[in-house]
């Protein structure tokens, strides 16, 4: 293995925008899952030492007309406020009479977040690491009814700034496979809007929101791979081939208790940062120093053998999704590179 290139991990984290849809069968239950999950992932991010994994955060709700609870800014420094804003979301919540209404106000809930973020942009001199925005959309309504309402945003020059448009559906309608296929089939649909946006159905539970909250404290530095592997020939390899070599990125499965203020005194001996021998004896200053720069490596791994899929247990390749490569660590997992150059 080559560890001497190294990257600054946490660099080019997205700004995180979340719209949360009241418009029926929304319920109070649904409502309720999504709030404990993203309080869970916000205050987890606030405190975690470090580089912020969440920069700016925004947190918009979508009745009558586009109401921001939080605006964009900085998710550190902010706690009370943040608090304030998730707490009158859950007034909203169980509340008598959720604030409803028929029809739509999505795309003008977009145009508020990228609103916000200009400003931010401005106020910080276009120098705000967070210079993307990420949209995510809660809400029980059909996806395709919701593609046909950003439908409207195609010609917008502001999308520029969207680097995706999550939209999780929470709802017990038709199944998702007809829904994809009405996005796949609508001609009018534009190509910068396609590669934006992703559709997922969603569990109504808090364990589902948190699997994809969580994702916001991985690293979405994408600059370069975090990893690649390089794999042998096989005895039955053409004359001149050469060997394959997968890109990956490293994703913490682990958080380290280190990186919170209040566990200090306790880390992983095999984490996804790098540490010399002394942090992980214990160095507590040399720890914190690594904590604070977030320096990780580039690493090179060259596989010495292959073993036959059959010579596998099942239960080894358990949780793997899609079909795609997931090699899962003590400490990590490592999925196909996300790096733009690959």
């Amino acid at each position: 293995m080559d560890g001497l290139q190294q990257r600054k991990a946490f660099v080019r984290q997205p700004a995180r925008a979340v719209l949360f849809d009241f418009r029926p069968p929304m319920d109070a239950g649904t409502c309720l899952n999504m709030l404990q999950a993203l309080t869970d992932t916000l205050m987890l991010a606030y405190h975690l030492s470090g580089p912020s994994r969440v920069p700016l955060f925004s947190l918009i709700v979508l009745g009558l007309y586009p109401e921001a609870l939080y605006p964009l800014q900085p998710v550190t420094g902010n706690q009370a406020r943040l608090l304030g804003a998730l707490r009158e979301l859950k007034n909203m919540c169980t509340a008598s009479t959720l604030p409803a209404s028929s029809t739509s106000c999505l795309s003008e809930g977009i145009d508020e977040a990228l609103m916000q973020l200009r400003r931010q942009q401005t106020l910080n001199n276009g120098s705000n690491a967070a210079g993307q925005l990420e949209i995510t959309i809660v809400t029980s309504v059909s996806s395709s009814v919701v593609h046909r309402q950003l439908s409207s945003l195609s010609n917008c020059p502001t999308l520029e700034y969207v680097k995706r448009i999550q939209v999780l559906c929470v709802h017990d309608g038709m199944s998702e496979q007809d829904d994809e296929m009405r996005l796949l089939d609508d001609d009018n649909q534009s190509e910068l809007l396609a590669s934006l946006l992703d559709v997922l159905p969603i569990e109504n539970d808090v364990l589902s929101f948190q699997s994809v909250f969580n994702c916001w404290l991985h690293d979405c530095n994408m600059d370069t791979e975090h990893l690649s592997l390089s794999l042998p020939l096989g005895s039955d390899a053409d004359a001149g081939s050469t060997g394959v070599t997968l890109k990956c990125d490293l994703y913490e499965r682990i958080l380290d208790p280190a990186l919170l203020s209040s566990c200090a005194d306790h880390f992983l001996l095999t984490a996804p940062m790098d540490r010399s021998c002394d942090a992980q004896c214990g160095n507590k200053q040399s720890l914190l120093a690594t904590q604070q720069n977030m320096m990780t490596r580039l690493h090179h791994l060259t596989a010495v053998g292959l073993v036959a899929s059959g010579g596998v247990c099942e239960s080894v390749l358990y949780g793997m999704v899609r079909g795609c490569c997931v090699i899962c660590a003590a400490t990590s997992t490592l999925p196909p590179t996300c790096c733009h150059s690959h």
